[in-house]
């Protein structure tokens, strides 16, 4: 049976919680839940990789070592109950008892953008909401932000221009731009787009030019990620691969419907197509 969603208030209490702003708790606070197990449940066991983190808000626990020697925690304790990223402990409610739970790697992210951004910036926490982030490794996400680099721009700098060769990311720290494309000769307004925002991925996932002009509409700062990194640290891990055997055997086995269609541009499935394709 679940117990009340926490808030700000009760997540201070817990390490590492209580090291960060209130900005970034409000983040963790969507991200974490109370949950209630009765006595005798095991919450995780010694050896398994750390999927969920635990501290306890009420009741108690012991934690098993190798020799089964039990150690007690109960409520007050601020660590979380295993802190290393393969338990070294086995978990057990002693009794009713009122945990606070949060995914592994929801907490390596967040902790992450917490301890880099700047005081009065969140472009970091704007950008893992994008759905590029979806599926990047957090070990990734680190490592990605770290790459970043700073561009001051002013008003009328064109950022990227269209028809131009694709080769940073960007996302808006501050200021506003205005996106145009060519259309009958001439400048149609798309969209204007402030802090938070990120553009130049379709070219770089796609190996297209740029199809879109971007410019400045204010003095303003962009964060700036190479056309290498991007595709090292974001793209490529978030893209699950199979070979032509992996298809053919699950296609052979009728357990599932398998269909193949291919999402090339023209000029590429012209060069090389495949017979057994669907093109869309």
């Amino acid at each position: 049976m679940s117990a009340p969603s926490p808030d700000i208030k009760l997540l201070k209490h817990f390490s590492p919680f209580d090291m960060v702003g209130d900005d970034s708790l409000t983040q963790i606070a969507s991200k974490t839940r109370l949950i209630k197990k009765a006595g005798g449940t095991m919450l995780f066991k010694r050896g398994a990789p750390r999927k969920w983190c635990h501290w306890v808000v009420r009741g108690k626990v012991d934690l098993l070592d190798s020799s089964f020697t039990a150690t007690q925690v109960k409520s007050g304790r601020k660590n979380m109950l295993d802190e290393n990223e393969e338990y070294s402990l086995t978990a057990v409610t002693v009794e009713d008892t009122i945990l606070l739970v949060m995914e592994n790697d929801a907490l390596d992210i967040l902790m992450t953008v917490d301890q880099a951004k700047d005081d009065n910036e969140d472009w970091m926490t704007r950008l893992l909401q994008s759905h590029l982030f979806e599926l990047i490794p957090p070990a990734n996400i680190q490592a990605l932000f770290n790459k970043f680099t700073a561009v001051n721009f002013q008003t009328n700098d064109v950022v990227i221009r269209e028809g131009d060769e694709g080769d940073y990311f960007y996302v808006v720290k501050s200021g506003q731009l205005k996106i145009e494309r060519e259309e009958n000769g001439e400048q149609v307004l798309l969209a204007e787009v402030g802090p938070g925002a990120c553009f130049g991925e379709d070219a770089l996932l796609q190996g297209k030019p740029r199809n879109a002009t971007i410019t400045m509409l204010t003095p303003g700062v962009l964060m700036k990620l190479t056309k290498e990194d991007f595709n090292n640290l974001l793209a490529k891990p978030a893209v699950e691969t199979v070979t032509e055997d992996d298809v053919r055997e699950a296609m052979a086995s009728g357990e599932q419907k398998v269909e193949l269609i291919d999402v090339r541009f023209e000029e590429e499935i012209n060069d090389d197509k495949h017979p057994e394709a669907k093109i869309i």
